[in-house]
C-alpha cells in the first residue's frame, strides 16, 4: 500500500523516520527537498559519521547509530558505468545531480552525469548533505586503507578521528604520514595507527603525542619513546618484537608513580609479545590488592571513541570490574591507579587505569 508521508501529521512522520532503517531514511531524504527537511527535523543523532577513503576512486560514507554501522554512501571521483537500478537523486539542496545504483551492500552509488568530468565535488555536495540530515553529530571519524589516499582527504570536514591503515598491517608507518594527517585535519582527538610506525626520531612537539587518544603498532625505541613522551589522556600500544632488555610496565609504572610523565594519563592498554615476571614488579612497585575502603570496584571514565576496541575492557554498561586489578599509589600527590596483567602464550596483555577520587 502506498502511504504518502508528507501527508500524514508530524509526529507521525517523526515515528516514521525513527523507525526507519537508516539506510531507507537516507534513501527518503534524496527524494526531495521536502523529505530532507523530513529527516532532519527528526533530531537523530548517530554515534559518528565514517567516511572511508580507498585506494580505488571510491569514498564510502557510513553512519553509526547504536553501536551498528549502516553504509549510506560511495561517491565516485569519476564515471563509470552503472547498470542496474540506476534513476535520479539530488543532494545538497537541490543543486547537485547525480544517480544511483543500490547494490549488494545497499549503499547508493552517486556519480556525475558528465562522462568525461573527474573531481572530488560529488564528495563534497554529499558531505553537505549528510551533514544538514544529522547536525547534531559530534564525532566525524575518517578511515584512511593506505597512506597514497592522505591528500585526498583534505575534501573531508571536521574530523575528530581517524584510523590510517596499512596493507599488510606489518608494513611501517611513518611518522611523517601521521604528522601529515593531522596537519590536514587539526580538530582531530584521537588517532589509530594500523600498522608498525616509524621514525628516524620523535620528537616532543610531534603532534600525536598531544592528542587525547593514540594508538599504534611499534617496536624498540619507538614505543618507549611514545610511552615516555605521550601527554593524553588514553593511549594503546602493541609491541612487535618478542626480546626486550626494558619491561614496558616498569616503564610505565614508574614515570607515573613518579610522575616524571603522564600527568593528563587516564587509561593504557599495552600488549606485548612476552612474558613479565609479575611477582617482582608487585614487589618493586608496592602493588596491593583491591581494597573496596580505598576505591570503588567499577570503573567507568569510558572514552568514547569508535576506532579502538576497548570492548574487552569495558562492559555494555560502559563499567570495567577491577576488582583483580592491583593498586599503585602516586607518590607526593597519594592519587590512585589499578592496573590488571594476564599472560598467556602469546604474551602479555596489560590494563591500566587511573582514578579520579
Amino acid at each position: 500500500m502506498l502511504i504518502r508521508i508528507l501527508k500524514l501529521p508530524r509526529v507521525v512522520q517523526n515515528e516514521i523516520i525513527k523507525e526507519s532503517e537508516c539506510r531507507s531514511m537516507f534513501f527518503l531524504s534524496c527524494c526531495s527537498q521536502k523529505m530532507k527537511e523530513l529527516v532532519r527535523g527528526a533530531s537523530l543523532k548517530p554515534l559518528y559519521i565514517k567516511y572511508r577513503l580507498d585506494p580505488s576512486p571510491y569514498v564510502s560514507v557510513l553512519v553509526c547509530f547504536e553501536q551498528q554501522e549502516e553504509m549510506l554512501a560511495i561517491a565516485l571521483k569519476k564515471p563509470q558505468l552503472l547498470t542496474n537500478g540506476i534513476t535520479m537523486v539530488k543532494i545538497a539542496d537541490l543543486q547537485f545531480q547525480g544517480r544511483y545504483q543500490k547494490t549488494d551492500d545497499g549503499a547508493l552509488y552517486l556519480q556525475y552525469l558528465e562522462p568525461n568530468r573527474e573531481d572530488d565535488s560529488v564528495l563534497i555536495s554529499l558531505q553537505d548533505h549528510v551533514d544538514a540530515l544529522f547536525p547534531n553529530v559530534s564525532r566525524i571519524s575518517l578511515t584512511c586503507m593506505h597512506p597514497s589516499v592522505i591528500p585526498r582527504s583534505r575534501q573531508i570536514r571536521n574530523v575528530t578521528d581517524i584510523l590510517l591503515t596499512s596493507h599488510p598491517i606489518t608494513t611501517d608507518l611513518s611518522t611523517d604520514h601521521i604528522e601529515h594527517l593531522l596537519a590536514i585535519h587539526r580538530n582531530t582527538k584521537s588517532f589509530y595507527a594500523n600498522g608498525q610506525i616509524s621514525a628516524v626520531e620523535l620528537l616532543d612537539s610531534s603532534p600525536f603525542l598531544h592528542l587525547d587518544m593514540f594508538s599504534c603498532w611499534a617496536a624498540g625505541n619507538v614505543f618507549f619513546l611514545v610511552l615516555r613522551k605521550f601527554t593524553g589522556r588514553w593511549l594503546h600500544l602493541i609491541y612487535c618484537i618478542n626480546n626486550v632488555d626494558t619491561c614496558p610496565l616498569e616503564e610505565l609504572l614508574e614515570t607515573w608513580r613518579t610522575r616524571r610523565t603522564h600527568e593528563n594519563l587516564r587509561g593504557v592498554r599495552l600488549s606485548l609479545g612476552h612474558q613479565v615476571n609479575v611477582p617482582e614488579l608487585i614487589y618493586r612497585f608496592n602493588l596491593q590488592k583491591w581494597n573496596p575502603a580505598r576505591r570503588p570496584r567499577y570503573y567507568t571514565n569510558v572514552p568514547k571513541i569508535n576506532h579502538v576496541e576497548y570492548g574487552d575492557m569495558f562492559d555494555k554498561s560502559g563499567k570495567m570490574d577491577t576488582s583483580e586489578f592491583y593498586d599503585i599509589q602516586q607518590i607526593d600527590t597519594g592519587k590512585w591507579a589499578s592496573i590488571h596483567i594476564a599472560q598467556s602464550t602469546n604474551g602479555t596483555a596489560a590494563k591500566f587505569c587511573v582514578w579520579d577520587l
